[in-house]
């Protein structure tokens, strides 16, 4: 994260010469300097802006070790997870004001989405200063402190959600057949190309689902059957209820077993109603071609 935030505040017109770093390990200290043309930092006391990257359990040992050495009113911004304004603000002497920011992994390719919430005492110049260099590594939204945690879950974790989804579509793509290789250019091209419709068409992510989904289903235009689906609209013919092998209340969750026997969950209302009803001998059949409301396409 270090490196990305030196490639994004020289994208932010700031000379090379006027960045300095402080990295504990020297031959990463001496890579950056080489490759950046940046200075080592010796005295923080003539710096007016502190980026604090450092991770979140080395944080306080490090305010202890600055806290003489910052002048009062440099602008400290804060990249340590989950630590509260209060805590550097407290750390450093009530002296500095302080942004906290949290930033994501992509950031290190120039397209992060950082949320940052502003502390007290910091002026419009400084926090100026913080946008401009956010913006350079990608996107940046501000938000109260206290709504710092949905942010991490959201674009701070979401790069793990979206790395996941990548992984499961590749192996199963592997598991239909597909080589390592085909699998890996059609998912990661597929998703790129989806991230990109979403960003630039103006159309939402709903939208844009159901021009798959509802479209292959209508193509389908007659009926078909399901094991179970969720209540959209339902259609139930005389006899269902009344049937011996149906048990009042009809629509209560349940323990599902599933077939390897392996793996038990619990399944809602209309899961539960559709697989008693299977088990008395009923189908379930989906029927594309009735529209009901909205977006309903489909009757069971």
């Amino acid at each position: 994260m270090g490196e990305a935030l030196i490639v994004a505040l020289l994208k932010a017109g700031h000379p090379s010469d006027h960045i300095e770093i402080i990295e504990k390990r020297k031959e990463r200290c001496d890579e950056l300097v080489k490759k950046y043309s940046i200075k080592v930092g010796e005295d923080l006391s003539s710096s007016d802006v502190l980026l604090l990257v450092t991770k979140p359990q080395d944080l306080e040992t490090v305010l202890v070790e600055i806290k003489e050495e910052v002048k009062a009113g440099t602008l400290v911004v804060s990249f340590a997870a989950g630590k509260k304004i209060a805590t550097i603000y407290n750390g450093l002497g009530s002296k500095c004001p302080v942004v906290r920011v949290m930033p994501n992994t992509p950031t290190l390719v120039g397209k992060g989405a950082a949320g940052y919430s502003i502390g007290s005492g910091v002026t419009d110049h400084q926090k100026r200063f913080v946008i401009d260099l956010l913006q350079a590594a990608g996107i940046a939204v501000e938000v109260e402190e206290d709504l710092q945690d949905a942010v991490t879950a959201t674009s701070g974790s979401g790069p793990a959600y979206f790395f996941l989804l990548t992984e499961s579509m590749i192996k199963s793509a592997i598991k239909l057949g597909l080589s390592e290789e085909a699998a890996k250019n059609l998912t990661n091209q597929t998703i790129f190309g989806a991230a990109k419709m979403l960003q630039e068409s103006g159309r939402d992510a709903q939208s844009l689902r159901n021009n798959v989904t509802l479209e292959s289903i209508s193509k389908r235009r007659k009926p078909f059957t399901v094991d179970y689906t969720g209540f959209g609209w339902l259609l139930i013919k005389y006899g269902v209820f009344e049937h011996s092998e149906m048990k009042y209340p009809w629509f209560a969750p349940k323990m599902q077993v599933f077939e390897s026997g392996d793996v038990q969950d619990m399944c809602g209302e209309d899961v539960s109603f559709c697989l008693d009803a299977k088990e008395a001998g009923f189908e379930i059949w989906c029927d594309p071609r009735i529209r009901v409301g909205h977006e309903k396409t489909r009757v069971i």
